[in-house]
């Protein structure tokens, strides 16, 4: 027996339902893997196991408290003999005095001088930059007043004739 002839039409249909069935397929994929990578879903199914995973995350993302041995000077003298170390005490710097009334008041007078002059420094500062940047207004020509003029604010005088 031999096989019939497929027309291009039966091909075509085929093909249509495949692509169909593809197009739903995929989108069952994408559904499913949006579903798997959502902790809110996780958290939704399994609250119990889920806040057991919170506790359990909690605990381990916490550093363990110190554990803070007191040694007294015996067994830290056993120590250092035990390892053959040597230890240096450092020198305390000497104490500055405490400060006198005279000399907090000398303090808040120079932070006032140096407040205030700061302050006239900036002023003379500013000053000086917006003259330099001000626009120069231009210069009067010799032998004329400013305002002069052109001449053209002159009225003409008519003579009249005069009546014997």
């Amino acid at each position: 027996m031999e096989p019939q002839p497929v027309s291009a039409e039966q091909i075509q249909a085929q093909m249509r339902v495949v692509r169909r069935d593809f197009r739903d397929s995929v989108k069952g994929v994408v559904t499913n893997a949006n579903q798997m990578f959502d902790w809110k879903s996780y958290v939704r199914s399994f609250p119990w196991i889920s806040i057991a995973v919170a506790g359990v995350l909690g605990y381990l993302a916490v550093p363990r408290s110190l554990k803070v041995i007191a040694h007294d000077r015996e067994n830290l003298e056993k120590f250092l003999k035990e390892h053959n170390l040597a230890v240096a005490i450092p020198q305390t710097p000497p104490r500055r005095p405490a400060p006198t009334m005279l000399g907090s008041l000398l303090q808040i007078a120079g932070t006032a001088a140096l407040r205030i002059g700061m302050a006239y420094a900036t002023k003379l500062g500013s000053q000086l930059i917006a003259s330099r940047f001000q626009p120069e207004e231009p210069a009067p020509s010799p032998g004329r007043h400013p305002s002069a003029g052109n001449g053209s604010h002159r009225q003409r005088t008519q003579s009249k004739p005069s009546n014997p």
